[in-house]
């Protein structure tokens, strides 16, 4: 099968996404339905707050949205409660610091909720 573009809008550059597309399947079904289930990496700022230090959480959202398709055409599958494979980079915090994913919800929302 060809091969596959990925657009994004996002600083990680290609290179890191590189050895997750290589070999990867994309399902593309009769009714032309296509799934393809990628690793991706996003980079990300939110706001905290550390009223509660050291036993704070903190909430993070993330929105994707489609560019040429509406929302009946994609559709993101969020786990509930985190899965072992989501990791916060290590590599990118200060010494010390620990990030536990508690919680990914997916829903779709229209723009004219």
């Amino acid at each position: 099968m060809g091969k596959r573009w990925l657009m994004y809008k996002n600083k990680a550059s290609a290179d890191t996404y590189k050895p997750y597309m290589d070999g990867k399947v994309v399902v593309v079904k009769h009714n032309g339905a296509i799934n393809w289930a990628s690793p991706a990496i996003f980079y990300s700022h939110c706001r905290i707050s550390v009223t509660h230090f050291p036993f704070d959480q903190q909430q993070c959202e993330l929105k994707f949205g489609p560019w040429q398709h509406d929302g009946s055409e994609v559709i993101l599958h969020g786990r509930g409660e985190c899965h072992e494979d989501f990791v916060i980079n290590e590599k990118r915090q200060p010494e010390g610091i620990e990030w536990n994913c508690c919680l990914l919800i997916a829903k779709l929302k229209s723009p004219f909720d």
